[in-house]
């Protein structure tokens, strides 16, 4: 922790915040007590009262709380707590008996003369509960920090995890893709290998990273999607429309992919198949629309269940949690994804 600028250990970041705190205690009726009784009065009274009271509020908050209040022992604890408000008043009663008249002024030595035994249990009793409250809050308050921080880390590793997921599965494809061709002795198999290898590199060396410019990502869907009408020889039945411009958006890297992958993989089975594709950049989002044809034994299947798309929903739940809109439609012919983002909260 740092604290004008100065880097300090845990223990002397306690240090400071008690020191604080009691300063800020003494500070609520100092000036009342300077007024009436005189300066130096005031500080021996304010030295004496901190010397007797500060004991009794650890041995509360550091004994009598954590061993019976926070462990349900409430008949102990309340016991123990009235007797240890009872004891303070008396010792500080005591104390303030022992000052020698000559430190003091007459109207204080006539103050302290007035006083009985138990004068000070309300007092003592206002100090239990303010720093109960302060210690508790603060615990509450940091506790909760480390909760968040420990979410944050999980949810880092998961994503990590969920994207590492990626890569592979659509390598995997792509070389089953590649195989198919080479069986066929395919004269645009080294075309679809150039490509592959451009997707790749995107694949191994941009997407380290947990964003990236929204543009790369879109030259991938493009490297893709030719990739895709090379292989199927359907270079009039797979469209491709970008609407907007992406400006600086920054994008977690295969997001969209999925989406399209789908397509291709359901909408392109039959002769008369086909793929669209919509991308619209919005001023603080995107719209992706992806529609393909349903060939005759596909109606009636539930499409987005692919491991790819499980995986994109995963994402897309802990990314952009309540920022996000993802809807299908089945119809007697086709099948259509929309996904909404929305960038900023």
């Amino acid at each position: 922790m740092y604290v004008l600028g100065i880097n300090i250990s845990n223990t002397q970041r306690r240090m400071v915040l008690h020191t604080l705190f009691w300063i800020a205690w003494l500070s609520r009726t100092l000036y009342d007590i300077i007024r009436i009784f005189g300066l130096e009065s005031a500080f021996l009274f304010s030295f004496t009262y901190i010397f007797t009271q500060m004991p009794f509020v650890y041995l509360h908050l550091y004994y009598l709380v954590p061993n019976y209040l926070n462990k349900k022992k409430y008949t102990a604890y309340i016991i123990l707590t009235v007797a240890s408000l009872f004891t303070y008043s008396y010792f500080n009663y005591f104390v303030l008996h022992q000052l020698p008249l000559s430190w003091i002024t007459l109207r204080m030595s006539y103050y302290i003369n007035t006083l009985v035994p138990l004068y000070d249990v309300l007092e003592g009793l206002f100090a239990f509960v303010i720093t109960y409250s302060l210690k508790y809050t603060w615990y509450a308050i940091s506790t909760q920090n480390k909760i968040l921080e420990l979410e944050k880390d999980n949810l880092q590793l998961e994503l990590n995890a969920l994207k590492a997921q990626v890569n592979p599965h659509f390598l995997f494809n792509s070389l089953n893709n590649i195989y198919a061709l080479s069986l066929q002795k395919s004269e645009q198999t080294p075309d679809i290998v150039l490509k592959l290898s451009s997707l790749m590199r995107y694949t191994l060396y941009d997407c380290n990273s947990a964003k990236v410019p929204i543009n790369k990502e879109v030259q991938f869907i493009y490297d893709y999607i030719e990739l895709e009408k090379i292989r199927h020889n359907k270079h009039d039945k797979i469209n491709l429309t970008l609407n907007g411009k992406p400006n600086e958006i920054d994008i977690e890297p295969f997001l969209l992919i999925p989406f399209v992958e789908n397509a291709f993989k359901h909408g392109l089975n039959s002769i008369d198949g086909w793929v669209n594709i919509s991308l619209e950049f919005l001023p603080n989002g995107l719209t992706l629309i992806v529609e393909n044809s349903l060939g005759a034994g596909l109606k009636n299947e539930l499409l987005p269940s692919g491991f790819g798309l499980q995986n994109v929903q995963k994402r897309l739940i802990l990314l952009y949690p309540n920022r996000h809109k993802l809807t299908t439609t089945t119809t007697l012919n086709n099948y259509i994804t929309e996904l909404q983002i929305e960038f900023t909260p």
